[in-house]
């Protein structure tokens, strides 16, 4: 994937072994994603473990909804129970597969970089599990960002509560 975001990451992961730090890399297999950048594989430094997940986005709720109501009826009823994106199920998907890879016993800080938000929702679950150190990337900001516009005051509630959980929590 590419996008400015991605810049901080692969960089991490291609410097960090020169200051004794062997990362491994929990990410999303988007081949549709919008931004593409494969010339970002080349900073990606042989024997480098990358586990990548398809990023199972809730599409078929969102036929489901779409096919009695509406598309915008079914993306607002969506945006209300999908908390607190709809990466959450890669997110949960990678914390299972990335507390599999911690239990080896080599790993000794969990990273995350966000957005998606979802993704500080497996480092939260990780931290928890395992009590590892854990640093949250804010690339951008959450609930500060100025195009952060929740359906509802219960979204922007839970999500104020879930950044505080993430910073409260966060090494």
């Amino acid at each position: 994937m590419g996008g400015g975001g991605v810049q901080r990451s692969v960089k991490f992961v291609k410097y960090l072994p020169e200051f004794g730090w062997e990362p491994v890399v929990v990410a999303a297999a988007d081949r549709h994603y919008w931004a593409r950048d494969d010339t970002l594989l080349s900073d990606i430094p042989p024997g480098t473990r990358v586990k990548r997940f398809s990023p199972a986005r809730p599409h078929l709720l969102y036929s489901l909804f779409a096919a009695i109501t509406s598309d915008a009826v079914s993306r607002k009823i969506l945006d209300n129970i999908i908390i607190p994106d709809d990466r959450i199920i890669w997110a949960l998907k990678a914390a299972l597969c990335a507390r599999t890879i911690i239990r080896e016993g080599t790993i000794r800080l969990i990273y995350t970089t966000s957005p998606p938000h979802s993704a500080h929702t497996a480092g939260l679950i990780l931290k928890r599990m395992t009590g590892l150190p854990w640093v949250a990337d804010f690339r951008d900001p959450w609930t500060g960002d100025f195009r952060y516009n929740p359906p509802t005051r219960w979204v922007r509630k839970v999500h104020t509560y879930c950044e505080r959980k993430i910073l409260q929590e966060a090494d």
